[in-house]
Formats: C-alpha cells, structure tokens, sequence
C-alpha cells in the first residue's frame, strides 16, 4: 500500500514524459500531458493508492499509457461479481478489496474514485456501476469485519483518464481505455476514526464487452490487495492478489478517497456565557470553527463539563445547543467544549453560573424578647443556595440551607440582650449572589414583673424616702410608677430598681399601686405592687378641761397631742365622739351632759383611722360631784384681838371642798383646803382694825355648795393688866 500525494504523482508523471520524448528519438521534447485521473475533490485528496501510468505523451495520440511492469503482471483483474467471464488468470467473477489508512484526526470522506477499463470499449465510459460496496475494520477474509455495506455507489463523474492500458511493447494499443468512475461516499459510516480500513468494491458494465478489468498501481512486496473469488457464488473466498504468474507478487489497486479531515473546533466565544443559578433551560449559543454538520454522533457536539448536549449545527462556525435547567442549578463554572467525531475537542471556554440575588419575604419569628435565649431563626424567601449565609446586623449567622426558598439560622442570647430593631439580611456568595434587602427583626422589651417592694409602708406624713423594687425583666429605661405617676428611677439589675419617693406621696394615709413600666418595642406595665402608708399613732399631751362637776351640762372638750389626722376619733370611755380635726396636734370633741352626770373618771383616748393608726395614750377627765354645804362648828382664835397684825383663823366643821372660802364679815379670805372638816384663812389686820363681832362663816363654790352657819369671833382690844408680884 502507498501514501502518494496527488502533486506528488502529477509531477512524476510529467517527468517521465519528458524522458520517454527523449528516448524516443522523436527530436522534439513534447508537452507535458497530464492525466486526467484527478478526480473531482474540491481539495487534496485524503489518499490516492498510487499511479498505474508508466507512460506519459507516449501512447495513441499522444495518451499516456499503462504497462505491465514486470512479465508476470497482469494487464488487469476482474472485478464484475455479477456473471462469469473466461479470464486469463484468475476468478471468472470476483470483487476487489485494498486498504487504506486513516491517519490525523480523522475523515469525513465525500467521495471515491475508481479506476476500470472494458475491452474495446472506447474512450466513452462503458462502466453502469459500481455495486457492493463494504467498508472493513479488518483485512477480509482474516480477521477483518464489514462495518458499513454492502451498497451500490451513485456515479457522479464517469470519465476517460487519458491512459491506454498497453502491452510494454505496442504502446500504441488503444483497446484498453481506463475510466475514472467517481461515487459518493456510499456509506453511512461517514466519519473514519484514525485507523486502517479496508474498501471493497465490484463494478458492472457493458456485458458485450470483456470486464470490468482494473489495472494495478505496481508489483511488489509491500502491497496487500486481495480479491474475492466468487466462481462458486456467495460469499466467495478471500486470497492475496498477486500476479497471474506470480502469486507471492502482491499487487496493489488504484483508487482515489476525496473528502475532508475532521477539524479540531475551536470555540471564540459564548453567548451567553453566564447565567444565574436556578435559571431555566436556555439556548447556548457556540461560536468559533471547525464545526461539522452530520447525524448521531458524526458531528460536532457541545459538550457541557463532558457530557454532550443536545446540539444543532448553524454553520461550520456556530452551533446552539440546549442546556437544561439542571445544569445550571448551581452556582459554579462549566466547562464548554466542542467534541467533533473522533473525540477531537476543541478548547475549553468557562461558562459561569452566577448565584442569583436572594430576597427575603418573611421571617419565623419576626421578634424576640430581649434578654430571652437563643433561638433557630426560619428565613423564607426566594433565590437561596446552598452557602447562603443569614447575615445579623451585617454578622453572618450559622445558616442551615433548607431549599431555594428557605433557611433557618442560630441567633444567640447576645442578639436579643437588648430592645431594639435588627436588620436580617441573606448573602450568597460568588459568582454572582450577592445581599438582599433587609428584614427588620423586632427585639422587644420583656412585660415586667414585681415580687416585692422594700419598705412596703410608710407612716403618713413622714419624709420621702428611696423604694426598691425587685422583680424580672427590668431593663435599661423601666421607671417605678406610683399610682400611675413616673418617679426617678435607677435601673440596679434586671431584677432590682430604686425609685425616689418624695413626702407628698406619703402625705396621707392609704395604699399606693407600685408599677413598673417597660418602654417600647414591647415593654408594658406591671402587675401592681400595694404600698401602704399607715396613719401614726395619735399621742394626747393635754385635754382641756380635764374636769366638770357631776350633773353639769355638755361641753366641748379640747384635745391637744400629735398625729392627728383626717379621722382621727376622740373616744369617751372607748366611745367615738363627734370630733373636728383642728389640726394635726388638736382636736375638739363634744363631749354630752350624759358623759358626766355621775361624779368620777374618764378615759379619753384619740383613734387614728386604719391603715396604720391607732389608739393613742389615754387623758383622765375628773367629774367631780356637787359641792355641799359647809357647816362651821367652831372658829379658833375664838377672840380676836384688835390690832395691826394679821391672824390666821382655823375653821373646823365638815363638808369642806378644795375650793371653799372663808368669808369675814361676806368678804372672802385667802383660803387654804386642808381637809373636808378644816380649812385656814388669813384675816388682815385691816380688817380688825377696830373691836366689834365678826361675822365667820365658809362658802363652797358651785355646783350645788353654799354659805355655811356664821360663827361670831369678837375683836376685842387687848387690855393688859399690871402684873401683881408677890
């Protein structure tokens, strides 16, 4: 078998013309006459299996002619399978077989040409067919397989080649006219990888005449051709061509492949060369060139990360393909690349699939009580992947992917210590992806609770003081509330505040609603604490009057102390009576006659009204009973003597009272009470001044009392007799 370029064979030819005119003798050297064996390729040749012309310009008419080379080599052999010939040597049917080599990336073959002659046939073509075509992988008949055929070729170009087929001496001959019979490629293995095939082939023409006969390239050891004998019919038997003579000299077939080797594509550009993650199923548009058009897998096919694509063939410089929506779930890259047949692929060209831009439609839950603990967060949406990230305040969050439309994320303690507002945000990464917009997270402040307030009462009227308030969740701005009214507060803990309780809230007696107020988001009042503030215990310093005489008349008793307040009661001997608060040290109470009709004692006490209060120590009013009369039963000095002095009288007698008086004469004396049968008075000595009766009696005041008796006490003048000695 040879590999002989067309050019190659063509400038040989020419060659050999121009030594053939020389040793002709002819005396002038001819025109170079090219054969007219090129078949009808649009380029190169992919192979030709080497020239049966040994003579160029030398033949009938200036032809070239093809001789036999060597003595045992046969002008032609047979290759009509369809009826029987009587042949020099050989089949009397037959069909040949010859190899040839695929080499590079391999063919696309368009067409064959083959090369016959019939016997006297002219040089108008006779040859009607060429018909049982098959394709080998092997060599026939050893080991080699059909892989395409058998078929009948269609004859596109049936033409003279310019050459005689002649004997080596008369190459004048001009029975033997070769043709050129040029078919498509018949097959519908289109694309031959890089390897050696083996073309079988039969032709049929005139059957007045003798052949089809096909000459051969040349002799020699290195050719391969065999031919199928198939005198007993089908399917005949394989055996090596060698000469008619000479069997061990193999013979090579002449033939022509046209077509085009199988480009590597190239790939210039992608459009479009990004999409996002989670698009649908889109149209990949594959520029560049070196693409084919055919059926199945021979063609060019866009492979996508390896693995074909369903792909339409616009032009040998574009194709489109479909890319489904599964492949570009994900964010990534892809790698594109065009596979022509033979797996010769192109370049690779890197397709990106963009994460999309993730939005946040709500979220679960949307707030949280500060200071509670952490919790799972649930983030729904649409355009989430896997690596999105939930972001907190701009600070990525443990994230969990759920689905395209879901996430959940762990949102620590120290997220929701404080009341506030969070921006809840969704990242996913590159390529493409990006932040969402934000969803605003509520952190709201706990309702508060009291469990105590400390003191829990106070004494009406008494100073302000500072009221600690424990309880949960207080929080940075909670303020005590007093009967709905803000006080100063300071935050300690959340479990302690203090509040400043001025004295005007403690002015009166009764309970205060203790709350506590936690400001917004959230927050709220508290469950009321009662704070008490007790009325004093009333204290009595005095009472006026602190007496009154048994049987008299009601009156109104004056009642001096401290704490007395609205309420307070003064009591009569543990009874409430009418009283008018004066102020907070003096009351006044009426007091009825019936209170003090007997002669005696009574206990008067303040009450305070609850809460607090109470009763106060206790006063005694004295009810004195009715004075007597006084009765005088004697007087002492009986005699009063006339003079500048004065004289204490002693009245003796009964029913004597603290506040009896000794009158002289009606006029009362300076009297002193010693006891109910004595009192003492002090008569002046003006009113003795001269002798006479005086008139001694004793008066009790009111109730009841009176004038006693008189006693006559004579004023005498004091004579003083001489003293007798004896």
């Amino acid at each position: 078998m040879r590999f002989i370029s067309f050019n190659l064979f063509i400038r040989a030819l020419t060659i050999v013309s121009f030594v053939v005119g020389l040793i002709g003798g002819i005396g002038l050297i001819p025109r170079p006459v090219r054969a007219n064996v090129q078949p009808s390729c649009s380029t190169t040749p992919l192979f030709t299996n080497g020239s049966f012309i040994t003579g160029t310009g030398n033949g009938a008419s200036g032809a070239n002619t093809s001789s036999p080379q060597g003595t045992d080599t046969g002008f032609g052999y047979l290759v009509d399978p369809t009826r029987t010939q009587t042949v020099p040597a050989g089949p009397a049917r037959a069909r040949l077989a010859d190899d040839f080599t695929v080499t590079g990336n391999g063919w696309r073959p368009s067409a064959i040409t083959l090369y016959a002659y019939q016997i006297n046939s002219g040089t108008t073509s006779t040859i009607t067919g060429v018909v049982d075509l098959r394709l080998w992988n092997g060599v026939p008949g050893d080991g080699g397989a059909v892989i395409a055929g058998p078929v009948n070729g269609t004859i596109t170009n049936n033409n003279w080649t310019n050459v005689y087929r002649v004997p080596a001496n008369d190459p004048t001959q001009t029975s033997r006219p070769i043709m050129a019979v040029t078919i498509n490629w018949p097959f519908t293995v289109t694309t031959l990888l890089t390897g050696t095939y083996w073309i079988e082939w039969g032709m049929a023409g005139n059957e007045s005449l003798s052949g089809p006969w096909v000459p051969p390239v040349s002799t020699g050891t290195t050719n391969n051709a065999r031919q199928l004998d198939l005198t007993g019919g089908e399917p005949g038997t394989w055996a090596p061509r060698g000469d008619y003579t000479n069997t061990s000299n193999i013979v090579e077939f002449p033939f022509v492949i046209c077509g085009s080797e199988i480009p590597t594509p190239q790939i210039t550009s992608l459009s479009p060369n990004a999409v996002t993650a989670g698009s649908d199923e889109f149209t990949l548009t594959v520029n560049g060139n070196g693409f084919i058009d055919g059926t199945g897998s021979d063609r060019s096919v866009v492979h996508w990360n390896g693995s074909p694509r369903a792909t339409t063939y616009i032009s040998s410089t574009q194709l489109t393909a479909t890319i489904p929506a599964s492949d570009i779930a994900t964010a990534g890259t892809a790698s594109v690349t065009v596979v022509n047949p033979g797996n010769v692929t192109s370049n690779t060209e890197t397709f990106t699939i963009t994460n999309p831009t993730p939005a946040i439609s709500s979220l679960s839950p949307s707030t949280a009580v500060a200071g509670s603990s952490g919790f799972t967060l649930t983030v729904t949406g649409t355009n989430f992947v896997n690596g999105s990230v939930v972001r907190w305040n701009g600070n990525d969050r443990t994230t969990t992917f759920v689905s395209g439309a879901q996430l959940t994320a762990t949102i620590p303690a120290s997220d929701i210590a404080t009341a506030g507002t969070a921006n809840v945000t969704v990242v996913n990464p590159a390529p493409g992806g990006g932040e969402s917009g934000a969803a605003t997270f509520t952190i709201i402040n706990p309702t508060p609770t009291i469990t105590a307030i400390s003191p829990s009462s106070a004494t009406a009227g008494g100073s302000g003081f500072t009221l600690t308030v424990t309880g949960t969740n207080f929080v940075n701005g909670s303020v005590v509330r007093w009967n709905g009214n803000d006080r100063a507060t300071t935050v300690v803990s959340s479990t302690q505040l203090t509040a400043t309780i001025p004295a005007g809230d403690i002015a009166t007696a009764g309970t205060a609603n203790v709350t506590v107020v936690n400001p917004a988001p959230g927050g709220g009042e508290s469950g009321a604490a009662t704070f008490t503030i007790n009325n004093p215990t009333p204290t009595i310093t005095a009472i006026s009057p602190s007496s009154a005489t048994a049987g008299g008349s009601g009156f109104t008793l004056t009642v001096t102390g401290t704490n007395f307040v609205n309420g307070s009661v003064v009591r009569w001997n543990g009874n409430d009576r009418a009283t008018t608060v004066v102020s907070s040290t003096q009351l006044t109470a009426t007091i009825p006659a019936g209170d003090i009709a007997t002669a005696g004692t009574a206990n008067v006490t303040v009450v305070n009204p609850g809460p607090g209060g109470g009763t106060s120590n206790t006063a005694t009013f004295t009810i004195q009973a009715s004075n007597p009369t006084p009765v005088i039963g004697s007087v002492s000095p009986d005699l009063i003597p006339v003079g500048d002095t004065d004289v204490v009288l002693t009245v003796t007698g009964n029913n004597f009272v603290a506040n009896s008086v000794v009158r002289w004469n009606g006029t009362s004396l300076t009297t002193t009470f010693v006891s109910a049968t004595q009192v003492q008075a002090t008569l002046p000595s003006a009113q003795r001044s001269a002798a006479g009766d005086g008139s001694v009696t004793v008066f009790n005041p009111a109730p009841g009392g009176g004038v006693s008796n008189a006693i006559t006490v004579p004023v005498r003048f004091q004579v003083m007799l001489p003293l007798v000695v004896r």
